[in-house]
């Protein structure tokens, strides 16, 4: 159920939230944010995930700020120095549109953009306390009045108006609503498209879309839209579907079910990929010098709760399909909303309870035991890869059709599937393709110049974001499965394709 704010009787003006303007070499941060405002019921327009194949570009940037309650502008070097985002400014402002600068990095606004952005509004993502995410949720929420049009977001049922404005100390912090703020057609100005003509080339789209830039869009689309699903549960997986025999580990001393650990033998491999992007390069030999142990699975739901139950680690909010399972069957999904550093919370609790030395995987280890000695482009090599990744696949086409490319077979699953529900690889993985993306220890580089050769965690570069491995189940397209395949994050934020599996040394 989600609930969806428009605008009055203006015939739909306000069809989203916000509208995200970002430099296009900062995607991959702006599609991840998109993805957590709308776990939160924000919905949001972005390119170019929103533009249809072959509309016209700019007419299509004007459309969605004309038809977004407010702008958020993602501030960087990049977007300082950026005039298409100059111009999406300008048109918000034109409008009288709310604009929310969001800083990505620790900066002043300098430039064009300091007429209309002033420090109070800022939300610093490269802060470490709090949640600055939910400080820009608030203040989109909490914009004086909205209207509220309630309704399911199921396929044919239509949104009912109801004319009531909702009062900022009703909202939640579990909401799942957007908010739209109601603006009369006749006080519209739009300028002339003429403006944005050049928004194509400055926006510079053609890096988007080269062979060797697929992968950092494929990436970035790791944001998955909720509001923009019909939800349809189907708790049935494919026809080969496997379970995991084996029962989890319980420690005699604490009595917690721990997931079970499986032995990954040392070797060689080569690390990266020439197929995708240059975020993937150069490829290089990489020497697991020792063996290691590996979860077999992610972590799951019902091992999180123990935490939770002890009250060491944050209760972290579950998906609706979460809530919507059997108590017994939403335990074996895997966790999800956990960032980078919850999940050391929880690694710190485990150790301290066990004594084990559990640790997450380096992103070396990850892509070693993802691969399994495969050296195949897709950790499944040439078979189907519903039968061992829940990916992007037929499946979510028939709740939510969608223009992005997607995998040919059916797995049965819209969302999360049980750990165990694929088979597992050569070295008795279960999902490490697919389900959800993966933290691991590393820091993030943009390549992999002078990175570890000896299978090591790389504790150098951007460590306030880290790096993510696997893939997930929803808005990827199939190259997001790719074994080299690689994804950056804010270490403080979590959204629900995101959870871990635990790593430890013998």
């Amino acid at each position: 159920m989600c609930v969806t704010f428009l605008a009055g009787s203006v015939n739909d003006i306000d069809k989203y939230d916000c509208f995200i303007s970002h430099s296009s070499k900062d995607m991959t941060n702006a599609m991840s944010l998109v993805e957590r405002l709308e776990s939160r019921g924000v919905n949001c327009w972005v390119a170019p995930r929103d533009i249809d194949a072959g509309a016209n570009y700019s007419d299509e940037i004007v459309e969605g700020i004309r038809t977004s309650a407010s702008l958020i502008v993602l501030i960087s070097k990049d977007s300082l120095s950026s005039r298409h985002v100059q111009r999406e400014v300008n048109l918000a402002d034109d409008l009288r549109k709310p604009i929310y600068p969001v800083k990505l990095i620790d900066i002043e606004i300098y430039g064009g953009l300091s007429f209309y952005l002033s420090a109070n509004q800022e939300v610093r993502l490269f802060e470490k306390t709090g949640d600055p995410v939910e400080k820009l949720i608030t203040s989109i929420k909490a914009v004086s009045g909205i209207k509220a049009v309630s309704g399911s977001r199921a396929q044919g049922q239509p949104e009912v108006e109801t004319g009531s404005a909702v009062p900022v100390d009703q909202i939640t912090s579990g909401s799942q609503q957007a908010y739209k703020i109601p603006v009369a057609a006749d006080k519209l100005d739009i300028p002339d498209t003429q403006d944005l003509q050049e928004y194509g080339k400055d926006n510079n789209q053609s890096e988007l879309i080269e062979p060797n830039k697929k992968l950092l869009w494929i990436a970035s689309v790791s944001v998955l839209s909720l509001a923009a699903v019909f939800y349809i549960w189907n708790s049935g997986g494919s026809d080969s579907e496997v379970t995991i025999s084996a029962s989890p580990e319980t420690t005699e001393a604490s009595g917690l079910d721990l997931p079970e650990m499986q032995r990954i033998p040392a070797g060689t491999f080569n690390m990266g990929s020439e197929d995708g992007a240059s975020l993937e390069l150069p490829v290089h030999r990489v020497n697991i010098i020792a063996a290691f142990e590996l979860a077999r699975h992610e972590l799951t739901w019902g091992e999180w709760q123990q935490c939770e139950s002890a009250g060491a680690c944050p209760v972290l909010e579950r998906p609706d399909w979460i809530n919507e399972l059997e108590t017994a069957e939403g335990e074996r999904h895997p966790v999800a909303n956990v960032s980078w550093d919850q999940a050391q919370i929880y690694i710190g609790w485990i150790n301290t309870m066990t004594d084990d030395g559990y640790r997450l995987p380096s992103e070396a280890e990850f892509e070693y035991a993802l691969r399994a000695g495969s050296e195949e482009e897709y950790p499944w090599d040439r078979v189907e890869q519903c039968d061992y990744s829940n990916g992007r696949d037929q499946a979510i086409e028939r709740s939510s059709p969608s223009t992005i490319p997607l995998s040919d077979c059916y797995d049965g699953y819209i969302y999360t599937a049980a750990v165990g529900s694929f088979r597992a690889n050569a070295f008795e993985l279960y999902d490490v393709s697919g389900n959800t993306w993966e933290w691991t220890q590393d820091c993030w580089n943009d390549n992999y110049d002078e990175a570890p050769s000896d299978g090591s965690a790389w504790e150098m570069g951007d460590c306030d974001q880290r790096v993510l491995r696997g893939g997930g189940f929803f808005l990827h397209t199939v190259d997001a499965l790719r074994s080299a395949s690689r994804l950056r994050f804010f270490r403080v934020l979590g959204v629900f394709n995101m959870g871990f599996r635990l790593a430890r040394t013998p």
